[in-house]
Formats: C-alpha cells, structure tokens, sequence
C-alpha cells in the first residue's frame, strides 16, 4: 500500500497556500480553477487543499493531525505561532491554528 496525498477542506485556500509555502516549503504541483485564487491545489503532489466555504467550525471535521518530520523543530514552530498558532496539552511540539488545522512537529532523524 502506498499513501498517494492528503486532502484538507479549508475556507481560505489562499492563506493555507502561504502557510504550507512558508512553513514547510511547499511548492503547488498542480491546480484548478483560476490561478490567482485556485479552487483546488496539490502541494508537492502529497498534499490537496479545497477551498470549501461553508465549513460552520473545525470540530466538525473527523480529520486528525498532520505530523511532519523536519531538520529544525524549533524554526517550524515559531512560524507555526507566527500563523497564529496555539500549543495543545500533547506538547509543545503539537500546535493548532487558528482555522482548526493540527501539526504535530517531529525531529526528522
């Protein structure tokens, strides 16, 4: 078995975009819908953003977390705060955002 991507119904497509870009470097592999405000993107074809606008709140989703392994722990998390990021009672290293997207940040080994 192997994963193809992940996909997040989001209701700001293009502040998600930013956040991948800047946090985790994340590049769009491909789109749809217009260019400057896509409906759908593919984040380094693992990960699928769409633009849902009638998403009523975060708890209702059964969506989890997403963990990433990276080099530099403390770097992502500061700008995971600097999104507006709060730290959950799992740990430091588990942030939430302010539009209900969870991170659990490992240490890439």
């Amino acid at each position: 078995m192997i994963l193809d991507h992940v996909c997040l119904q989001v209701s700001d497509i293009l502040w998600c975009i930013e956040l991948f870009s800047n946090v985790f470097g994340m590049k769009i592999s491909k789109y749809n819908g217009d260019s400057n405000h896509p409906s759908q993107v593919w984040l380094d074809n693992v990960l699928q953003l769409n633009e849902v606008r009638d998403i009523i709140s975060a708890e209702n989703t059964v969506f989890g977390h997403l963990a990433f392994c990276v080099s530099d722990t403390d770097a992502v998390i500061e700008k995971l705060y600097d999104y507006g990021g709060i730290s959950l009672p799992q740990g430091f290293n588990w942030i939430k955002l302010p539009n209900g997207i969870v991170f659990e940040i490992l240490k890439q080994e």
